[in-house]
């Protein structure tokens, strides 16, 4: 919950799902925290469908869906965001573009509250078709707000076949080598993916999140401008505020 009197300027991230959040940027969200920015996130689908896709029946999709919520809450504790920055639209796991008008109508709404200077979400050229969703989500509801934020499109996984020297956009990087110790700790709270949480699993979904824990986090879209980059020094310059 963002305090009256809490001026600091607003980035904005949508996730697809609980994790998109800390996999993709969390090392950006920890520097822009650090930075002087207050950092508001939004998971747009509740994430219950991950032991499905290995056709595992435990556990149930609503008991998903808490553990992988309060993993997101405990990770970006860790990255410095805060718990309480943090909503959930719970919409259908792999289902998201079935809800989009909805989910536009709310991603617009969050926009005109915050009036983020920077929004990040995931990219049009993800693999995951939720990923996709999202990315065309967030650039309806800029184009509708009438804003005019730093749209940056984070990565978790690109569309087989894929590059980043096949992509048409611009591509930004951002250190994030101070932050990799922050990130990775915010990673191993991931522990339905991580670890053995169900009777009918011999192993983890995921051996190791370790690629994603990189001194330098990659985004799609334009470069900020000269006015942004000047007042970004400024704020470097100054004692990092508490989330």
């Amino acid at each position: 919950m963002t305090e009256p009197n809490d001026d600091r300027p607003v980035v904005l991230l949508f996730a697809p799902h609980p994790d998109d959040e800390t996999l993709g940027p969390g090392g950006t969200l920890a520097r822009r925290v650090g930075e002087g920015f207050r950092v508001e996130v939004a998971v747009l689908t509740d994430g219950s469908q991950l032991f499905r896709h290995g056709g595992m029946e435990e556990p149930p999709p609503a008991e998903v869906a808490r553990l992988r919520a309060d993993e997101t809450r405990r990770a970006l504790e860790i990255l410095g965001v805060g718990a309480d920055r943090c909503e959930f639209w719970n919409l259908p796991d792999g289902q998201l573009q079935a809800h989009a008008d909805a989910a536009t109508d709310r991603a617009e709404a969050l926009l005109r509250r915050h009036r983020p200077v920077e929004v990040l979400s995931t990219s049009v050229h993800e693999h995951h078709k939720d990923h996709v969703t999202t990315a065309e989500i967030v650039a309806r509801a800029i184009e509708r707000s009438g804003q005019r934020p730093l749209h940056w499109g984070y990565i978790t996984s690109l569309r087989w076949g894929l590059s980043l020297g096949d992509l048409p956009e611009p591509i930004q990087r951002v250190d994030t080598a101070e932050f990799m110790d922050r990130k990775r700790q915010a990673i191993h709270q991931f522990q339905a993916h991580l670890g053995i949480v169900s009777p009918h699993q011999s192993q983890p979904l995921v051996d190791s999140w370790e690629r994603y824990v990189t001194p330098e986090e990659v985004f799609i879209g334009p470069a900020p401008s000269e006015e942004t980059r000047a007042t970004e020094a400024q704020r470097t310059q100054r004692k990092p505020q508490s989330s």
